[in-house]
């Protein structure tokens, strides 16, 4: 018998690998897949999309993306704000500078703020004091905002107070106008936290019955000596110190406001029937000194009628809303006062306005600052008719000041206790004297007169006369005469004439 050639079994003959090399295992084969393929026959393209590689991070959770499946590969779907073969790469939103983690976006203003970044976005983490989308605006600024809407551009005004503080002084009655008065004259210093004591002729005064407190909503509360609603009234008996006003007084300095830049009490010499304002002649008294304010009445009394114009009586004029005697600045003010009403529907808080009317808030203050820019000062105004009072007085007053001694003896008993020690010395620095007085019992009056009064013409007039013609019993005879030897004369010729 003879043998035959018996041939392998070839297992890829009958089994093709599509997208790879087949090699025979025994019976079986195995398929060696290209890149990209996958499956017993390298038929399957692989899924690299599975898991997906596409994920992002945004506030520090994962995200994923849309992946789509490429030979071999994939392609991811960015969301803006990424880039990356997986979107891995977030720009960074917090503009970090690269010096600092804590150089961001948010800490420009607010140095403890943090920033998270986002997805296109970013969220600041502020600090206790500061708020916002970027830390930018104080914590105080943001309520104050609030308590009126949160209106964007109360709070661009505000933001710029921050920026310059003292803007902030013609703001603070736009705030406080909003309250009723007995609170706004809470805020303020009372009689006994201001004065120590005073004194008139070194007589000591009492509160009640020699001062009138008025509250002005830029000024605060004001106390005035000697005015016409005081129970008890005084006159100037003496001249020099010993017969003026004295007072020691205390400032506080250490509870002024962060945008005060001087600390100082402020001193009116004015007439005790007339208002003042925040823009009236004023003296300022620093702590620690003691100031003098030498000061002369001087009365002006004017004509009206056919000599000129000036006011009596404060009825006369069509809107003045101060109280005491009419002057020509309460006159402007009444005139701004109406002309603020008619723009914005309010007046202004930091002066005098009807009870029944209301002050405007800080919603309208570029309203009430646009009348000013625009129209300027209301003196300047044409429709605006303020003559001067026909009788008025006025004080020239000199101001003289000198410093309190470096040392006060009076707090060497404390300094066993160095606090009480410190708190005694920040009485003594923080006190001042204010002295006010009249140098001499006489005054000044400036009066106008008719240059000629009918009774002066007509006497003049006959004087004149009188110095030309010279009238009397014998000039009348004089002249009589003449006329007769004239007439005889004549009447003599014509009969020569005739002959």
């Amino acid at each position: 018998m003879g043998c035959t050639k018996r041939s392998t079994y070839d297992a890829c003959v009958f089994n093709h690998c599509e997208n790879g090399n087949c090699s025979t295992v025994g019976r079986d084969f195995k398929c060696t897949c290209t890149k990209g393929w996958e499956g017993r026959h390298c038929e399957i393209m692989t899924d690299n999309c599975d898991p997906n590689p596409c994920i992002y991070e945004e506030w520090g959770i994962k995200n994923e993306t849309t992946c789509t499946n490429l030979l071999a590969d994939y392609s991811c779907d960015c969301p803006p704000g990424t880039s990356g073969k997986n979107c891995s790469i977030n720009f960074d939103d917090c503009q970090r500078t690269g010096k600092s983690l804590l150089d961001n976006i948010c800490n420009s203003v607010d140095k403890g703020a943090k920033c998270a970044d986002g997805l296109n976005e970013y969220r600041c983490t502020c600090s206790a004091e500061y708020t916002g989308p970027q830390c930018k605006m104080t914590v105080i600024v943001w309520k104050v905002a609030q308590l009126f809407g949160g209106i964007d551009d109360i709070i661009n005004l505000l933001e710029e107070v921050v920026k310059t503080p003292s803007l902030i002084k013609d703001l603070v009655p736009f705030l406080l106008g909003q309250q009723p008065r007995e609170n706004q004259s809470a805020m303020s210093w009372d009689f006994e936290e201001m004065f120590e004591w005073a004194s008139y002729e070194r007589n000591e005064l009492d509160y009640k019955q020699d001062f009138t407190l008025t509250f002005d909503t830029t000024l605060g509360n004001c106390y005035t000596f000697n005015n016409g609603n005081c129970s008890r009234r005084w006159s100037s008996r003496r001249s020099g110190l010993d017969g003026g006003f004295r007072a020691k007084m205390r400032v506080r300095q250490n509870q002024y406001l962060a945008w005060i830049d001087t600390a100082s009490l402020l001193v009116f010499v004015h007439p005790p029937e007339e208002s003042i304002f925040a823009e009236s002649v004023r003296y300022q008294v620093s702590p620690n000194t003691s100031t003098s304010i030498i000061t002369q009445r001087n009365a002006y009394s004017r004509l009206s009628g056919k000599y000129g114009t000036c006011i009596k009586d404060k009825e006369e004029v069509g809107s003045y809303y101060y109280s005491g005697n009419y002057t020509t600045a309460g006159c402007f003010r009444g005139c701004y006062q109406d002309a603020v009403y008619e723009e914005c529907g309010c007046m202004d808080p930091r002066y005098a306005m009807p009870e029944e009317m209301s002050a405007c808030n800080m919603s309208v203050w570029n309203c009430v600052k646009g009348i000013t820019d625009k129209r300027g000062d209301a003196s300047n105004w044409k429709d605006c008719k303020c003559p001067s009072p026909c009788s008025e007085s006025q004080f020239d007053s000199a101001f003289a000041k000198s410093s309190f001694p470096s040392y006060y003896f009076g707090c060497d008993p404390l300094k066993a206790d160095p606090l009480k020690y410190k708190y005694c010395m920040g009485n003594y620095t923080d006190s001042l004297f204010v002295s006010v007085y009249i140098p001499k019992l006489t005054r000044k009056v400036f009066a106008e007169v008719p240059a000629m009064s009918l009774t002066s013409f007509l006497s003049n007039v006959g004087g004149i006369a009188g110095l030309f013609i010279g009238f009397s019993v014998v000039t009348i005879f004089d002249f009589s005469f003449l006329f007769i030897w004239i007439g005889w004369v004549l009447c003599k010729k014509e009969e020569q004439k005739d002959e």
